[in-house]
Formats: structure tokens, sequence, C-alpha cells
């Protein structure tokens, strides 16, 4: 071909080899100092797009049919219509300003796959060098994560596997970028005829099993499990002839690697805390596991949304916010639910069910492609394999996509990209029977929208990176509650794009709370104006809004705000806190019992808690809806003794409370002296006017066993356990010294052994002295 041999004249066919590379390395980028590594990365992909296209663009005459064919693929068709329909979300989304980041980071994915489906034409034995390539990337990701384990145990003899991510941001993306290029090492073990080289990939293979098996990624022991499975299908596919033995022989390929893995994972590191075995058993679709009942839950809020908003959902990027209405009484703080762990379902909520159909189509397309190219062409068997071991990595992207979030994390979607170029390259070179007709004008109609439409996602992935420098100071500061960012800095950021954290607090907001710590409360007023709508579902303005009204003593202001704050995002302690004590300034009982409500959809003991002082406060003791929810509260937190003096302060008199405190003290006196009897009538007398405090009781229990009164004792212990359980253990070591003084020593060892349990360590000497026989 004439276009191919004036590109290797100019010696320019090596930058289709350096341009794959610079792509599939993107992963190693690091931070720059921005709080997520994303950013850079996103940044990189921007400008390697841009460098890319413009050299397509420049040898357009030796890639116009490759382009044609391009443009006329349905896997670019159904691509371009998700990359449009998402930014027609752009009109209707919450934060449209988010559809601008997001649109921007999926149009680089789009260009990037354009890209590598339009370069694929001038790389040599594509198999080989990708297979090549990954493999000594895998290496590198490995390496890391096995020196970090080493690192860990050599400082605590432990490895913490939640921080084991080597050169990710987290372990589920570390763990599946390897498991994504296990198949492509198989791929040179299994076509090598080298002894050598057949070893280094068994090894290589190991090396990564042993990495999963330290992360711990359940989602990944999955994805291991398909490479097994499928690829120990692959000789009764391709080696249809051979023996049982040579079958056998190339299994091994990847069962040496798996039962080396697991071995070196019992021996080393299950007693180090990365026991893979145990983690393994713990795979199920229980709804006792935490982790499956949290994706459970947030798959329900998808699907509840969907039934509701078929068509046009929240925007691109918006699910984020969206989810914080759904999952509101079971939020911690500030910490959103910022993906429905399932890219699929989630695209659904945020671009209804035509963009959830039109990302699924693409996916349909390229597994139906791949299979066309398995039964219908006419390559080798080598290259059969490639494509069935590329279609594997496919199947483990979807274990990803299906259970975490890989399509907002370019170190796992450049991956994906190169899949679907190689199989939409493969499809359309061997199996097109009418090649497309040439056609300059369209061609670089093409080439000149993306190279135009670059230009804005050029400056967007640039305006995000500066954010998220800007928000490692600001995010800092706010979780450490300091103020260390000086105000010219705070002044000087832009603040527009994006117009949220990564934790989707709305920038100006988080402005306005260094304004108001400089007690410069116009300017923090005027920065918190309308910043609610880059968020309107987090109420972190209207919190702030509440501080600096207090801050100014306009407290009607400053209490309206707290209401808003609080009931939109009922769990948050601090907007619980400002709330309770605002109201309690207002003497507000109705608002009160309306937010005593809203505690029964929550599992925040701190929120339980002030709602429950605020009531007491306002309506004091004796109030049947008090009481209840006192009661409601020791039964949800049976651990938390506040709750009991909580409910004490519910059910009885003050002036009864304090009289009961002097008679304990005077009991307690004459208890100290040996005075038992006088002790216990004290006791008595404390009981039957404050009979909610446990400590009456357990006094009394421990009285009467010094007056051998052994029944009365055990009575006055079994009121305590049965109807406070306070969880001290003293009043089960009461019990079980009271029984084994009556000769019950089994049910009394029984109790004394629940004492010890529950730490209370005066039981240890009575246990060893009666029950160890």
């Amino acid at each position: 071909m004439v276009g191919k041999n004036q590109i290797s004249s100019k010696g320019l066919v090596v930058y289709e080899y350096i341009i794959f590379i610079l792509y599939l390395c993107i992963g190693f980028i690091p931070n720059f100092e921005a709080v997520d590594k994303i950013a850079p990365q996103w940044l990189f992909m921007s400008l390697l797009n841009l460098s890319a296209g413009l050299y397509i663009l420049k040898n357009k005459s030796f890639y116009s049919e490759r382009i044609s064919t391009h443009l006329n693929s349905w896997i670019t068709l159904t691509y371009a219509f998700f990359i449009f329909w998402g930014g027609v979300s752009f009109f209707y989304a919450i934060n449209p300003t988010e559809v601008i980041v997001n649109i921007s980071r999926q149009f680089n994915v789009f260009w990037m796959f354009i890209n590598m489906s339009i370069l694929l034409l001038s790389i040599k034995n594509k198999s080989n060098f990708f297979s090549l390539v990954l493999t000594i990337i895998l290496g590198i990701e490995v390496y890391a994560i096995l020196n970090q384990g080493v690192e860990m145990i050599n400082t605590t003899g432990q490895i913490s596997p939640g921080f084991l991510k080597g050169l990710t941001a987290n372990r589920n993306i570390a763990a599946f970028s390897i498991a994504l290029k296990v198949p492509f090492v198989l791929f040179l073990t299994t076509k090598t005829n080298l002894k050598k080289t057949k070893i280094l990939g068994i090894i290589v293979s190991s090396l990564a099993m042993i990495a999963i098996s330290m992360i711990q990624s359940r989602a990944s022991y999955l994805a291991i499990g398909l490479i097994v499975i499928v690829y120990v299908i692959m000789p009764f596919i391709y080696f249809k002839e051979k023996n049982i033995f040579f079958k056998l022989k190339m299994i091994l390929n990847v069962i040496i690697p798996l039962i080396t893995s697991v071995f070196i994972n019992q021996l080393f590191f299950a007693s180090k805390g990365a026991d893979a075995i145990t983690r393994a058993s713990t795979i199920s679709f229980s709804t006792n596991d935490g982790s499956i009942n949290q994706r459970l839950r947030y798959y329900g809020h998808v699907l509840t949304h969907l039934k509701s908003n078929p068509i046009l959902g929240v925007g691109l990027g918006n699910w984020k916010f969206k989810s914080i209405d759904y999952d509101k009484s079971t939020m911690d703080g500030y910490v959103v639910p910022y993906h429905a762990h399932s890219d699929f379902i989630q695209l659904g909520a945020e671009l209804g069910v035509i963009g959830f159909l039109s990302y699924l189509g693409i996916f349909i397309l390229a597994i139906f492609f791949s299979f066309k190219i398995l039964v219908d062409s006419k390559l080798s068997r080598e290259q059969k394999i490639f494509i069935y071991l590329t279609l594997l990595s496919l199947g483990v992207y979807l274990i990803d996509a299906n259970l975490n979030f890989p399509i907002a994390r370019p170190q796992v979607i450049i991956v994906w990209a190169l899949i679907f170029s190689i199989i939409s390259f493969y499809f359309h070179e061997e199996l097109k029977l009418k090649r497309q007709s040439k056609s300059d004008l369209k061609n670089k109609l093409f080439l000149y929208s993306l190279l135009i439409l670059s230009i804005p996602s050029l400056f967007v992935s640039f305006k995000v990176f500066g954010s998220l420098k800007n928000q490692t100071l600001l995010l800092r500061d706010f979780n450490s509650n300091k103020y260390y960012t000086k105000m010219n800095q705070i002044e000087n950021m832009d603040l527009r794009v994006p117009n949220v954290t990564v934790t989707t607090i709305p920038l100006k907001a988080v402005k306005a709370r260094y304004y108001l710590n400089n007690k410069q409360y116009d300017e923090a007023l005027d920065a918190l104006e309308g910043s609610s709508n880059a968020n309107p579902y987090l109420f972190f303005t209207e919190n702030m809004k509440s501080r600096v009204f207090q801050a100014t003593g306009q407290i009607d202001s400053a209490y309206h705000y707290s209401k808003l704050a609080f009931f939109g995002l009922p769990n948050n302690s601090l907007h619980a806190a400002n709330f309770v004590k605002l109201a309690m300034l207002k003497k507000d009982t109705i608002t009160i019992e309306k937010a005593a409500g809203q505690l029964l959809d929550s599992q925040s003991p701190v929120n339980w808690q002030n709602i429950i002082t605020a009531n007491i406060d306002i309506v004091g003791y004796g109030n049947e809806k008090l009481m209840e929810l006192t009661n409601r509260a020791v039964k949800l937190f049976p651990n938390n003794t506040n709750f009991l003096t909580l409910r004490k302060l519910a059910y009885v008199n003050p002036n009864n409370i304090k009289r009961g405190v002097e008679l304990s003290r005077k009991a307690t006196s004459y208890y100290n002296n040996n005075k038992f009897d006088e002790a216990i009538k004290l006791y008595l007398e404390a009981i039957k006017i404050d009979p909610m405090e446990y400590s009456y009781l357990e006094n009394a229990a421990s009285t009467f066993y010094q007056l051998k009164e052994y029944g009365n004792s055990m009575l006055y212990s079994s009121k305590v356990i049965g109807r406070f359980n306070p969880g001290t253990g003293k009043s089960e070591y009461i019990h079980g010294i009271s029984k084994i003084a009556t000769g019950d020593l089994k049910g009394g060892c029984d109790f004394v052994s629940k004492a010890i349990k529950m730490n209370f360590k005066d039981a240890i000497p009575t246990f060893n002295q009666f029950c160890l026989n």
C-alpha cells in the first residue's frame, strides 16, 4: 500500500506504538497534588487524544478507508448516540455543570476508542504486541501491591487489605486492573513454544493472583473464577484434534497460578489478615452481608427512581445527588452514596431507559461481533484464541461494571477501550464483505468535528484538575475542622467547574465556611446564595446559613434554616445538634415532636440522644410519647447506658431523682462501714422514689448478698439484667455468686462467665475458685 510506505519512509509508523503505550500507561500518572488522581489522568487522556487526532488528520489519506469503515460501524454509531443523549441531559439535570464534567469524560473515552480503532491498522502482530505490553504493565502493578503488602508486614506484622491499592486509588480498582490483564498474559503463555516464556507467563499469572488474594476484593474473586472456567473450556474448543494429555497440559497454564496463589496465601498471608479462602467463603447473596445489603439497597433506589422516571433521568453524573434523597435515613454525616455500584443501572437512573439501552447496546454489539469473528472469520487459530481471551477480559469488565463503577476510572476504562477497539477492528477487517466507500469530505468533517469538540473537553479537564488540586486544601481543612488555607487563596480559587467537591458539597458553601470563620458575614451569605442549587439534597448550605445567622444574632432566621437542614437530612449529627440547640432555645414543642418522629428511620445514637434531650428539656417528665421514645432508644441501643439515664429523666420527677441520689449516697456510706441493715433500708427507699435507676437495684442486690439473703439478692440483680441490661457485668456477677452460695454451682458459674465476657474483672477470681473444675 502506497500510503503505508509513505508513512514508513517518514519513520512515523513507530508513533502508533508509542501512542498505544502512552494510553495504556495513563494509570501510572500520579495525583500531582490533586485530591484524586483521576483528574490528571483525564487531563492527560485529553492531551493524548488531541495529539493522536492531529496525527490521524495529518495522515488521513492512509487511514481513509479505516475512518470510513469506522464511521459506519454500529458500535461507533451506538456509542455516539449515547454521548449525544448524555449531552441532552444538560437541559434537565439537577446540576448541569456535572453533566459538562461527565460528558467531557465520556467524549474523551469515545475519542480514545476512535483513535485506537483507527491506529490499529498500523500495528503488526497486534495480539503479541498488546499482550506483551499489558503483561509488562501488569508486572509493575503486581510489584506495587506485593511491595506494599510486605511493607505492611514489616511495619505492623499484619496486612490491611483495605489499604492495599498499589498504584491506584483503592483496592477494587487495583484488583480489577490486574484481573483485566490476566487473559492477555494467558494468551502469551498459550501461544508460545518457548519454555522460558511459558514459565515467565505462569509466574506473572501466579503473582497476579497472589496480589488479588491479598487485596481481598470479593468481586475480583468472581472475576478470577470466570477466567479459570473460560480458559479451561478453551482447549476443548480450539484443540479438538489434540489428545486429552495435551489439553490437560494447557489447562495447567491457569490451574498452576490458581493453586500457587492459594498455597502462598495460606502459607504466608492468611495468618496476617489476608486469608483468601475465608474471604471467598463470605461471598453470598444474603442480605445479612453488609456489603451485599448496601448494594441491594442502592439497586433498589435506582429501580424505584426508574419506575417513576423511565424516559428522562437526573442527568449524566447526577445520580450522586439524587441518591442522597433515597438514602438519607442511613447516611453518616456528608458521606453520600456516590455510585450505585452498577454502571448500567446508574446510567439508567441518570439517562432513563434510552440512555441505559444505548450503553448496554455497545456491549451487546461487541459480544455479537466477537462471536461472529470466532465463528465466521478465517482467522488463524492463534488469532481466534486472542479474540476469545479478549472477550474473556470483557467478561471480567462486566463483573466490575455490575458491582463497582469502572466507568469513572481511567485506569480501567482504558483497557475497556482497547478491548472494544480490537473487537471492532477485527470484525470490520475480517468480516466486512462490502468495503465502505471512501469519502474524504465525510472523513474530514468527522475528524474536524472531533478536534473542535476536543477544545472544550480539554478546557473542562484542565479546570477539573485545577479544582481537585484546590480541593486537596479545602477538604483537608473541612475534615479536620481547621482553616489552614489563607483567605487570599480562597478568593483566587475558581469554584465554577466543577461546582461541588468530590464529596458533593457545594464549593461556594465551602468558601462561605472561611468567610464565617473570618467574621465576614455578608460575604458568607453572598457566597451561600444559590449554592444549594449545586446539590439541593445535602442541605449543607442551609446548615451554613443557620450558623451565619446565629453569629449575627438573627435567631429566627437561624432556626428556620436549621429546621430545613435537619428535616432535609435528619441523620446528619451536625444538622441535628444545631437544630436541637435552637429548638430548645425557642421552646418549640410541636417541631421537636415532629423531629422525634424522624428518629424512627435513624440509626444514629447521637441524633437520638440530641432529640430526646431536647424533648425532656421542653416537655419535661411524664409525657407518654417521650417515655415510649426512650423505651425504643433503649431497645435500639442496648449497650449505650446514656439512654437508660434519658429514660429515667423521661419517667421520673426531677425532685425524686435528686432525693434518690441523696438516699443512695447515705446508703453507700453505711455499706462501706459494714452497716448493711441500715444500707438496705435506704437503698429500697431510693428504689421506691426512683425505680428507673438501675444502680440502686444493683446496690440493693449486693447488700442483700452481704446479709446472706441470697433470694433477694438474685431477685434484685435479675431485675437489673431483665429490665435494664446495662452490660457492665456487675449484676451478672452478683447473681452468679448468689446462686453459688445457694448451692447452684452450674447456674452460678454460667452468670460469672457472662460477667467475665462483659469485662467485669472482679469475677475472674471467683471463676477460678469455683468454676474451673
